[in-house]
């Protein structure tokens, strides 16, 4: 994370029973999402009793080789599709459409089978009182942290009760992570249906939100299933922040394994 007009001093010297910070440095310009290096993990492996018989962990390190080697599929997970609901890519479908209110209906009123009861009780209230947006205001207002999105997207109906778009924007993190999604399970389609069949991966997929059609070639069959093809961009222009452009994405990642022990 990035702090900015305040000294590392001060920020070393900040204390919480919630939160530590370590590793403060000085630097110029800010954290921009996609600018990390890299992620390290620490894999804890629970391993039955007889992992250490000769059989067993002769094929778990074949396996091992082999993802050293080979690595494994660069599929997009669970993040990427909005936990606990996994809809993001839904409303993006929405969105790229030109169905604003259904994005925003979806988002606000859809029931996970994850989220809990009293949560999916609100959502179908919401839906109940669909376009009295001061009366689901109300019924949201007391969790502003769970409903924080939710809430943007209410109060601006409140004051303009017809415009989704407008609306939509006042999301806009979220937005991009909805139409993003929506890409990247189209990718996700492309690696398994290249998995199923057996044919070699090529080492990069585009992602079809570009005005080059050879972007949209690997994803035609799914597009079209969806009813987007070609992609109708234009319905993107009310949101000035996405940015359409030509995207390349590997389609498999090579771990660097630091150490094991046992």
């Amino acid at each position: 994370i990035s702090f900015r007009k305040i000294s590392p001093q001060k920020i070393k010297q900040l204390s919480s029973p919630y939160f530590f910070l370590k590793d403060v440095t000085p630097g110029n310009g800010g954290v921009t999402t996609g600018g990390l290096r890299g992620n390290r993990f620490t894999l804890l492996i629970r391993t039955p009793q007889n992992f250490l018989e000769k059989n067993t962990i002769d094929a778990f390190a074949k396996n091992l080789s082999h993802i050293r080697l080979s690595g494994f599929a660069n599929f997009f997970y669970l993040q990427r599709f909005g936990t606990p609901r996994l809809q993001n890519y839904v409303w993006g479908l929405s969105i790229l459409r030109g169905e604003y209110e259904q994005a925003v209906h979806g988002a606000l009123t859809y029931q996970a089978e994850r989220e809990l009861t009293f949560f999916k009780q609100l959502r179908a209230q919401i839906a109940q009182n669909w376009g009295n947006w001061e009366s689901i205001e109300a019924l949201i207002a007391p969790f502003p942290i769970i409903f924080r999105h939710d809430l943007k997207l209410v109060r601006y109906l409140v004051l303009h009760p017809t415009d989704f778009s407008g609306a939509l924007s006042q999301i806009s993190d979220q937005v991009v992570l909805w139409v993003y999604a929506l890409a990247s399970r189209y990718f996700n389609e492309a690696i398994s249906h290249h998995r199923a069949s057996k044919k070699p991966l090529p080492s990069t997929l585009p992602l079809f939100l570009s005005y080059n059609k050879n972007s949209w070639t690997p994803y035609e069959a799914e597009l079209r299933r969806d009813g987007i093809f070609p992609p109708p961009l234009h319905n993107l222009k009310p949101f000035p922040f996405l940015q359409v452009r030509d995207r390349s994405v590997p389609t498999g990642d090579t771990p660097t394994l630091h150490g094991i022990q046992t």
